[in-house]
């Protein structure tokens, strides 16, 4: 690292201990594999339900913008026509 470098960035990377940092890392993935980060039965039920109503409002979102677009529509249709 240059001078500026150590200006913006005070670390030393040499005082790293990086077979600590590795070790930590195998051991933490040891653990991911043998104990999968599952949620539990309730919290799942809550995300399928707010999902569900999380679609249900989009999609009266989106009827209600095609309501409106067809009045519109429909209105200076028949402005056009008279």
């Amino acid at each position: 690292m240059n001078e500026v470098d150590l200006e913006e960035f005070p670390c030393d990377l040499g005082s790293v201990d990086w077979y600590k940092g590795i070790e930590r890392f195998l051991m933490a993935l040891r653990k991911l594999q043998n104990e999968p980060p599952y949620a539990s039965i309730e919290a799942k039920r809550k995300n399928r339900n707010l999902m569900i109503l999380h679609y249900t409002v989009c999609g009266l979102f989106a009827l209600f913008a095609l309501y409106i677009f067809y009045t519109i529509t429909s209105s200076f249709i028949s402005f056009l026509s008279a």
